[in-house]
């Protein structure tokens, strides 16, 4: 991406995905160094990885820390999966012609699925969910994110 368009960089959206993805690998690391191998533990450290290994640049930029963010982002993973799921039953019935009516009861379904999703996080969002930092020094704020790799790095070149 940044051979193609080098001003990526500057974008904050792009430092956000690669710091987020630079987190997971490091605590992906670190959990093989550890052989720690339970599928559950690396489940949930993944969104704990990207929360806090972006929080250097998100905390100061936005001046919110989301709450509830590893909640929706362990709600993510098993919902997107069913959602992908019926995508392809839809689609393999679109394909073999199963039964008439059958793909649209997918489509009808699958849409249902989704409008509740939206339905419910547009009418559960709130503001409560975030506890406010925009009054804390940015350089506190990005020492707290350091925190996060200083400590990955001394489990990583523990002996």
């Amino acid at each position: 991406m940044l051979l193609f368009n080098p001003l990526l960089a500057r974008d904050l959206g792009t430092q956000l995905s690669f710091l987020a993805v630079f987190s997971i690998l490091v605590v992906l690391r670190l959990l093989d160094r550890y052989n720690v191998r339970r599928k559950w533990v690396v489940y949930a450290c993944v969104p704990l990885a990207a929360q806090w290994g972006t929080g250097l640049l998100s905390w100061p930029a936005f001046g919110i820390f989301p709450v509830h963010f590893l909640w929706f982002n362990w709600l993510a993973s098993p919902t997107m999966l069913l959602i992908a799921i019926l995508l392809v039953a839809w689609i393999a019935a679109q394909r073999i012609e199963l039964f008439d009516g059958v793909s649209s009861i997918f489509a009808n379904g699958l849409t249902k699925l989704i409008e509740g999703i939206v339905c419910f996080m547009s009418e559960h969002h709130s503001m409560s969910w975030t506890v406010f930092v925009g009054q804390w020094p940015a350089p506190i704020l990005v020492c707290i994110g350091l925190v996060f790799f200083l400590g990955c790095g001394a489990g990583l070149s523990k002996d």
